[in-house]
């Protein structure tokens, strides 16, 4: 099973926005009861299922 240049940079590409924005979230959260709930972990982790689920609904 291998995978191929288009498809490791398509998952690097992911990360790379997941990791961006789940900062920016991160960085505005707040505190107190009103603290958001998402953060880098959930935005990185959403963006890399939803990389690997367009890959696996590709031929």
């Amino acid at each position: 099973m291998g995978y191929d240049e288009g498809t490791l940079l398509g998952l690097l590409a992911a990360l790379g926005g997941g990791l961006l924005v789940g900062a920016e979230r991160e960085r505005r959260k707040g505190v107190g009861p009103t603290r958001g709930v998402a953060g880098l972990r959930t935005y990185t982790l959403a963006a890399l299922l939803g990389a690997v689920a367009a890959m696996l609904g590709t031929p």
